[in-house]
């Protein structure tokens, strides 16, 4: 068997790295917006996707190969890495000074969204492979799974990588390597379908 790194694996491999806990934005998005503006505002947000998967690897472009180091009242050093974290939260921090809530709302919802781009996949593939009786079930299950994982990760993060940082991330890498991998063998698993009718 050749191995062959396409592109569409790559965006794969990039799709199960982000974590699948805004399965619900888009319904409470649809629900406080008026009908009248409903369409063109889930379009905005959905656009704003496309707009943070350009500004975060932009951002972390220019900062992190720079090499600068502050030391902040001597607890802790600001380093690039920090400078970008801090980078991709002004967003959100900004919307501390909008005063419309519905603004507020709609960008809150826009900029979360870049953590939930992998719910339509998980869930196609959930319709794909359940019978129709069991379907609405099996998404509710994997949206919740999908939640207690991000809950239990990023509470447990903070400890793994202070106990040790290289294999945290070695873990964390191979989960999604596994992930990546078996989301591979489920939708090639279908039987008489081509790549193009999945």
């Amino acid at each position: 068997m050749k191995l062959t790194i396409s592109l569409k694996f790559i965006l794969l491999m990039q799709l199960f790295s982000l974590a699948s806990s805004v399965g619900s934005v888009y319904p409470y998005l649809g629900e406080f917006i008026p009908i009248k503006y409903r369409q063109t505002i889930m379009s905005v947000a959905s656009f704003s996707i496309g707009l943070s998967l350009i500004y975060v690897p932009g951002v972390a472009w220019l900062l992190l190969p720079l090499d600068f180091r502050f030391s902040i009242f001597g607890l802790f050093e600001f380093r690039p890495w920090r400078a970008l974290i801090l980078c991709c939260a002004l967003p959100g921090l900004a919307l501390l000074w909008i005063t419309r809530p519905i603004i507020t709302l709609f960008l809150f919802t826009s900029f979360i969204t870049l953590s939930g781009i992998m719910v339509s996949v998980v869930t196609g593939a959930a319709v794909l492979l359940f019978p129709t009786n069991y379907r609405a079930m099996a998404v509710c299950i994997i949206l919740t799974l999908g939640r207690l994982g991000t809950i239990l990760g990023t509470n447990f993060l903070g400890a793994f990588l202070y106990v040790n940082c290289e294999v945290t991330i070695g873990v964390i890498t191979g989960y999604v390597l596994l992930a990546a991998y078996t989301s591979q063998s489920l939708i090639s698993s279908c039987p008489g379908k081509t790549e193009f009718e999945i």
